[in-house]
């Protein structure tokens, strides 16, 4: 079982502490898959679940794992990955978690084409850019269902000749780029119910338990050991892949970072309207009006301990903003 919450006092007396946090929600995220040092497992562990639905060659040790990271372009449009992974040059991997509906498929090919350009160098020969393409990875964990005719929530996209070969199937074009979209909703309707009624199994794809315990958490609002605890099943997958562990492990000690609950509280509304409302406010005045961030908290009259909030939200909408 997860330990009892803690009531803090102090700054954290207008902070919900006691309620466990939805795991998909991004400063959760951010905060579990901070680097590879501390969920370099966990991050291989969901990565290769998500591979190995579809047989795709799993990725090997994580060298490099950074939340929220930006690709800033001074000629174009910067962008913001959710959380980054990479296998030193070779593969890139980047997960999105989304709740609102856009079309993913073209997004992950905007998003892919950064990386796909990631090694090649100015005067670099295109003979010599074409052998360093690394292979692109992007995961969409999408919380609407974008694929409307098919029931699969596993749907991998790749770049495929349209004419099919000799044998009647599409041939792939090329394996440097791969999207995948995770459909949540399609996954708790014709997966999870048989699942939970099930025993724990090698046999079972390793991604329907990772996504059992996260959806459970983020819809019933319990603690990731407690979803654990309560079905011998995710018990003996828990103990058998270390990677779900660290998840686990990572989730428990991040419960407690009050840092984290203020980003999770602006994340889920839970500083109340009137805070939300000047929070935006500062944001407006420093992405069109350009004010220093000092002066527009002054201005709007925001006490000095939402300025994470300010600055979080600045960087979501990738404003370059000054003191």
């Amino acid at each position: 079982m997860s330990k009892s919450p803690k009531h803090k006092t102090g700054n954290a007396k207008n902070i919900d502490i006691s309620t466990p946090m939805k795991p998909f929600a991004d400063p959760v995220m951010e905060a579990i898959f901070v680097d590879k040092d501390v969920a370099g497992l966990a991050a291989r562990s969901f990565i290769n679940a998500v591979l190995a639905e579809s047989n795709d060659p799993l990725i090997g040790e994580i060298t490099l794992l950074t939340p929220q990271k930006t690709m800033a372009d001074p000629l174009g449009r910067g962008y913001r990955f959710d959380i980054e992974a990479r296998v030193n040059d070779r593969e890139f991997v980047d997960i999105e978690i989304q709740f609102s509906k856009m079309n993913m498929n073209e997004r992950g090919m905007l998003y892919g084409g950064r990386y796909l350009e990631e090694n090649a160098k100015r005067g670099d020969e295109i003979e010599v850019v074409l052998k360093k393409v690394p292979r692109v990875i992007i995961i969409n964990v999408l919380h609407f269902i974008w694929r409307e005719n098919h029931d699969d929530f596993h749907q991998p996209i790749d770049l495929t000749y349209r004419k099919p070969g000799i044998q009647g199937q599409h041939e792939r074009a090329s394996d440097r780029l791969t999207i995948f979209n995770v459909e949540i909703p399609k996954f708790e309707r014709h997966v999870l119910p048989s699942l939970k009624n099930s025993n724990f199994s090698p046999e079972t794809p390793i991604l329907h338990y990772w996504l059992w315990a996260l959806c459970e958490a983020q819809n019933k609002e319990i603690g990731i050991k407690d979803v654990i605890s309560m079905n011998d099943a995710l018990k003996e997958f828990a103990e058998s892949d270390p990677g779900f562990q660290q998840y686990a492990d990572r989730y428990e000690k991040i419960s407690d970072d009050l840092h984290v609950r203020k980003m999770y509280a602006i994340w889920t509304g839970g500083l109340g309207a009137l805070v939300n409302k000047s929070i935006k406010d500062v944001v407006t005045a420093v992405m069109k009006w350009h004010v220093p961030l000092n002066e527009a908290m002054a201005e709007m009259e925001l006490d000095e301990q939402y300025r994470d909030y300010v600055i979080a939200e600045l960087k979501e909408q990738n404003v370059d903003f000054t003191e």
